[in-house]
């Protein structure tokens, strides 16, 4: 992969300027490359893993990362299977999906189990410029030839959020599973 991605890069460096170049190699980073640095909690307050405040004692940075890799892996797979429901194919280009938490410091013990911090880790869906809403009643009106590509490109976004479900789940079994 690096050094097809390398070879690419070099090419798209000739006809693009340096702003579009970096938002090319930004946007093709793998899943397993980028979530690396989103979990990153060495600059958290209280990233020591036996820090306390109070009496209350925090979770560790790997604790923490666990949880809200586990929080992502669920809504991802709560909204792939919203989008493997629907009626009939979307047609939505270009738009994104963002994993965000507050990782400005290490969440108290006394979060687990509590609802209100489980849903802290947020799996958005945003950029819907190019997209289009595809209602069972318009769909039957349309040409052959757009159904077609509203499957095709519904198949690509499905695809796309998959693999980054897959991208997660393999994270997460990575680091936190044991193997015998």
């Amino acid at each position: 992969f690096n050094k097809s991605m390398d070879m690419t890069v070099s090419v798209a460096s000739s006809v693009m300027s340096a702003k579009q170049l970096s938002r090319f190699t930004l946007q093709r980073m793998p899943a397993s490359k980028y979530l690396r640095f989103f979990l990153d909690l060495q600059d958290s307050a209280g990233a020591a893993a036996t820090s306390h405040v109070g009496q209350e004692e925090r979770l560790s940075c790997i604790e923490t990362q666990e949880l809200v890799l586990l929080s992502c892996i669920e809504q991802l797979a709560d909204y792939l299977a919203a989008c493997r429901k629907v009626a009939v194919p979307q047609q939505w280009i270009g738009s994104s999906i963002m994993l965000c938490f507050d990782s400005g410091a290490l969440p108290p013990r006394g979060v687990l189990g509590q609802e209100q911090w489980c849903q802290a880790p947020r799996v958005h869906i945003f950029d819907w410029g190019r997209s289009q809403l595809n209602l069972p009643q318009e769909h039957q009106h349309l040409k052959p030839s757009e159904k077609m590509d509203r499957e095709k490109y519904w198949g690509f976004y499905c695809g796309g959020v998959s693999r980054l479900f897959y991208d997660l789940c393999a994270l997460y079994v990575g680091r936190f599973w044991e193997t015998p």
